[in-house]
């Protein structure tokens, strides 16, 4: 999850670029993320970093162009994990956030949840 934060620092990111082309860094982000699915049984524990720092990556990705916020590379890699932990990823997006109102009532997290499981990888969601 550190390295990911990377992705939100703009100068961090620019000292790496010469590792690959213009335009990767949101492929690298969603390789990084699509790992967290593949992670033994404890890994439940990242749901909330996860989620958290996929939409915050999304929410920096350009308005519009291949990978944007409304085309995001991250969703089916966050997606797949979620679907590694039903039960908790479920009542991670029904249950209370740090303000104590439930996270589906934030556009933010209902969002990205609808369009989870309206996509074919999320179809074991349902």
């Amino acid at each position: 999850l550190e390295h990911l934060r990377h992705w939100l620092e703009p100068a961090k990111l620019m000292e790496a670029r010469n590792s690959w082309k213009p335009g990767e860094e949101p492929l690298i982000a969603d390789a990084l993320i699509n790992v967290f699915h593949l992670l033994p049984a404890m890994a439940h524990k990242f749901l909330d970093e996860l989620v958290r720092l996929s939409i915050e990556l999304e929410q920096n990705l350009p308005a519009s162009g291949t990978h944007s916020e409304l085309c995001s590379p991250y969703r089916a890699s966050v997606t797949r994990y979620l679907n590694t932990y039903k039960t908790e990823a479920v009542d991670y997006f029904l249950g209370a956030g740090t303000n104590g109102i439930s996270r589906i009532a934030s556009p933010a997290f209902y969002y990205r949840l609808l369009e989870m499981v309206r996509s074919e990888v999320g179809a074991p969601l349902c």
